[in-house]
């Protein structure tokens, strides 16, 4: 093979697999366009699925039992979301927030005839025009008059929620006991605020048991006269639109009555374009649900999108019930242990780090107590790079349904990093300098991989995941995961193509490492999958830089410029693919072209650089960059005892982990830059790496003592290839 061929064919292997998904589309459900259709939504700040019994929330459980239900994020602009943020992202159809970021309830609107007018519109507006979401603050409103239609609203917050761009309402009633019969009929959409459960709560002090209890019947009280009150055929929205506490929680999502497509939400789950997983929706689709119901258009540019029946419910309406309020309760549960789960990594990294100095400077050691020592220093590290793997397969056990979800997850993530290690120490491999250190890299590859193409359920609610609270991400990879998919594929192929070229086959070492890179930017960049942008520009010149090393090629600036612009190019066409499909279907990478040629990507682009500085001053996610650079620079790389480095141990008997290493360099610097987690990415990447290669450094020096390889530089190996031996 000619080698100035030998790029081109990577580079055209690598975007070929990744456009290769592409060709599979989804049809889009259409609108289905109703001249009678109505709608009503119904706003709960603060419902929570714990509280919907069939006894205390009678109303709310038979509409559970007839129509689609999900739990919600209710994530906004701000950390917390009050029922005035609440309202304002139904308005806008994206994340709003009360800037000034005071809590408490919506502005009594000014009542006009028989509307109102919303006070301070135009300063709430203009506010959250001008935040990294750009908001559109009284979208809702303006859309549905677009259609020469109104909204009604009853209570302050739905008067927020239904009001046009400039802060008016067509029909409002302060309160339901005094909304006339024929107010339902009015117009086709009505928004209804049913305050109760904030409202007994106030802004920050915790409500007792029986105080909220009384509350939630209110509730199902006024729910009752609502529906009560609704012509036939009228689609029925339950949303609990906010937080009532500091805490946050998911909440209710109920839809019930004629669905968008034509179909009905009977018996089913919940789903929608933005989280991608049956019995999960977000309050930014509240917007575009309440839209298509009534028949109106979502406008251009709106990243809103509508919640749909999805996977049916095949247990009773007790064991739905009991699933979404399990969802809140994992939710939480890995929320409360991330403040220490982070810490407890970096106390690991100083112990592993530790005994790895300890071991490296002990002198005087017999050759059998050495053994022992360098032994025990590479069962430690080994555990140590199996921990990220452990931390997604330990939601293979249902740790959230225990009496003490905490300690539950706590022990799955220890059981499944000694089953990960033991298949590492005790399968025929381990006698290999790369057996154990592949097959955890292997596996962590295989896992994610796997996860991410069968709906990411081990992702959702993990230690090194995401979680709806957050709500930074539903589905495929979050930045963490993606820094650890990304190194474990890259260690994986460098050791596959170090076992390919021993034996003689450097070309097919080189194709190894360029199918194995384009199947994992397949993986990551496809929408349904990993639906990772920025990680594409990054996976597309580590894998080639790799491949070409293989290959026994220098990678010099301009190639890897050209290497960097292929990635580009790669995540465009993916996302321009993405682009072309209905709304419904799309991912957020489809989303983001619409938004840069609509004019409208500039808030994001912003938002994401904001969040990316202000990852710098995370404390914890430094501090473990900070300690595996000590790893990577003091353990690995100093010289041993007047020899070489640890380190140059390891690329004597196995060269190719020098082209895996540097693959794993751009990672850090690509991904970190063109990511908004800046500072996690190259933490995480070194989490995984530095263990890994700890292992094999103390393993190459178990084989040192008693077998010393002859010298082989990576110059004599990009000319000669590896000795025969």
């Amino acid at each position: 093979m000619p080698r100035r061929s030998r790029p081109a064919i990577a580079l055209a292997l690598l975007g070929g697999f990744a456009f290769a998904p592409m060709a599979a589309t989804e049809a889009g459900a259409a609108v289905v366009q109703r001249p009678d259709a109505r709608a009503v939504l119904i706003g709960v700040p603060g419902l929570r699925w714990q509280e919907i019994d069939p006894d205390v929330t009678p109303e709310l459980w038979r509409l559970t039992e007839r129509g689609s239900v999900a739990s919600m994020s209710v994530r906004t602009a701000a950390g917390r979301t009050c029922p005035v943020d609440g309202w304002l992202t139904v308005s806008a159809g994206e994340r709003a927030t009360l800037v000034d970021g005071s809590c408490g309830l919506p502005p009594v609107p000014i009542r006009s005839g028989g509307g109102a007018t919303v006070r301070g519109f135009a300063k709430l507006r203009d506010d959250n025009a001008a935040t990294g979401y750009g908001a559109r603050i009284g979208l809702l409103g303006s859309a549905v008059a677009a259609e020469g239609a109104c909204v009604s609203a009853v209570g302050p917050g739905a008067a927020v929620a239904a009001a046009d761009g400039e802060g008016r309402v067509s029909a409002y009633a302060e309160r339901l006991d005094t909304t006339s019969a024929d107010a339902w009929r009015e117009c086709p959409l009505t928004v209804v605020e049913i305050d109760d459960i904030f409202d007994a709560a106030g802004v920050d002090v915790p409500l007792r048991e029986d105080r909220r209890a009384a509350a939630v019947r209110r509730v199902d009280r006024q729910v009752a006269r609502v529906l009560d009150g609704l012509p036939d055929g009228t689609t029925v929205l339950v949303a609990g639109v906010s937080d009532s506490s500091p805490k946050p929680n998911l909440h209710v999502a109920i839809a019930a009555g004629p669905a968008p497509d034509g179909g009905r939400y009977d018996a089913t789950y919940l789903t929608a374009a933005s989280a991608r997983r049956g019995g999960l929706v977000t309050l930014t689709d509240v917007t575009a649900t309440a839209l298509q119901a009534v028949g109106a258009d979502v406008p251009s540019g709106a990243p809103t999108t509508a919640w749909r029946p999805g996977e049916p419910c095949t247990g009773s309406v007790s064991e739905a019930v009991s699933r979404l309020a399990d969802d809140n309760v994992a939710a939480n549960a890995v929320t409360r242990l991330l403040p220490l789960f982070h810490p407890a990594l970096a106390a690991l990294q100083v112990l592993v780090y530790g005994l790895a100095v300890a071991a490296l400077l002990r002198r005087g050691d017999g050759p059998r107590r050495r053994v022992r020592v360098l032994a025990a220093t590479r069962y430690v590290a080994l555990a140590g790079g199996a921990v990220p793997v452990a931390t997604f397969l330990a939601n293979l056990v249902p740790w959230w349904r225990g009496d003490h979800p905490l300690l539950a997850l706590l022990a799955s993530v220890v059981l499944a990093d000694v089953l990960v290690l033991g298949v590492a120490l005790f399968g025929p491999w381990r006698r290999h300098l790369l057996g154990p250190v592949t097959v955890i890299a292997g596996a962590t590859t295989l896992c994610l991989a796997v996860d991410v193409m069968t709906g990411s359920h081990l992702q959702i609610n993990s230690l090194t995941g995401y979680t709806a609270l957050v709500a930074g991400r539903f589905y495929g990879f979050a930045n963490i995961g993606f820094a650890v998919f990304a190194t474990s594929s890259l260690l994986a192929a460098a050791a596959l193509a170090h076992v390919l070229i021993a034996t003689g086959r450097r070309r097919l070492a080189v194709a190894g490492v360029v199918a194995i890179g384009a199947a994992v930017v397949a993986v990551d960049g496809w929408p349904e999958w990993g639906s990772d942008f920025g990680g594409v520009i990054a996976l597309v010149p580590a894998f080639a830089m790799t491949a070409l090393m293989v290959a026994g090629q220098r990678v010099s600036a301009r190639r890897f410029a050209l290497l960097l612009m292929a990635g580009i190019v790669v995540v465009a066409a993916v996302a321009f693919v993405d682009s072309l499909r209905p709304a419904e279907s799309r991912s957020h990478l489809g989303g983001f072209w619409h938004q840069l040629f609509a004019g409208a990507a500039g808030p994001v682009v912003l938002r994401k650089i904001v969040t990316l500085f202000n990852t710098t001053g995370n404390w914890q996610t430094t501090l473990i960059a900070a300690l595996a650079v000590f790893g990577a620079i003091f353990v690995l790389a100093r010289p041993v005892q007047r020899r070489a480095a640890a380190l140059q141990l390891v690329y004597r008997r196995a060269p190719t982990v020098r082209a895996g290493l540097a693959g794993t360099l751009v990672i850090m610097l690509l991904g970190s830059a063109v990511n908004d987690s800046g500072v996690a990415i190259p933490a995480f990447t070194l989490v995984l790496m530095v263990p890994l290669m700890l292992a094999l450094c103390v393993r190459a020096l178990e084989l040192e003592e008693r077998d010393p390889p002859r010298s082989m530089s990576w110059d004599r190996f990009v000319r000669f290839g590896p000795p025969a031996t």
